[in-house]
């Protein structure tokens, strides 16, 4: 597994840089693909248009079985910001798994009624 951190408009501490780390390693282990997994994490704080507070948006670019996926959050803290977008993430990756799992049992019945009717049986 390789996590890319970037920051736009924030500097990454050690003490975030830890805490995203170890979210999405935390979440990647739902992944059931035997593929390398790269997750790119960007962390930004959003414009200073805000009436109050900072607004902080973590989003999660990776791929799933060939397909891109893209997880995102917006939070007034950093931290909830991440651990939301890792319970995301999770859900995703679990949904992903149990649709590939389904297409692969489907073709497994399709392939098991095609030697059914060659058979004869």
């Amino acid at each position: 597994m390789k996590i890319n951190l970037r920051g736009k408009g924030i500097e990454i501490t050690p003490a975030i840089h830890d805490y995203a780390t170890k979210k999405v390693e935390s979440a990647g282990k739902f992944s059931k693909t035997n593929q390398e997994m790269i997750f790119e994490v960007s962390l930004e704080k959003t414009s200073n248009h805000h009436k109050e507070g900072d607004i902080f948006a973590v989003e999660i670019n990776t791929h799933i079985h060939g397909r891109p996926v893209v997880v995102r959050a917006q939070m007034e803290d950093m931290y909830a910001a991440i651990d939301k977008v890792k319970d995301e993430l999770v859900h995703v990756l679990e949904s992903e798994h149990k649709k590939h799992l389904t297409l692969f049992r489907r073709g497994g019945a399709k392939i098991k009624n095609m030697i059914k009717g060659l058979s004869g049986n």
